[in-house]
């Protein structure tokens, strides 16, 4: 009986003892003329013409970070100002 009181105290014990903060990397994706069209104030042309303009062009991804703690959370760019990986400037 010891023996399986003691082995109930150790797993509960160990289930509690779960890693609470950490960090995400993720990539972010916005499709241009999905925006455009969910905007209600823009007419039916002016919806068209964004699609024209960013068809060949339409998604813009970004590396985000996710850095987050038992109390608080914080979402962030992953890349600080300067050159990406691309060749692009942030």
């Amino acid at each position: 009986m010891k023996h399986i009181t003691l082995l109930l105290l150790l797993l509960a014990i160990s289930a509690r003892a779960q890693q609470t903060e950490g960090v995400v990397s993720y990539e972010r994706v916005s499709h241009w003329s999905k925006l455009y069209a969910r905007m209600s104030y823009l007419s039916q042309e002016e919806k068209d013409r964004a699609l024209n303009t960013w068809k060949n062009n339409d998604e813009w991804k970004e590396k985000m970070k996710l850095t987050f703690t038992a109390d608080q959370s914080q979402y962030t760019y992953a890349e600080e100002q300067g050159q990406t990986e691309n060749g692009d400037y942030s």
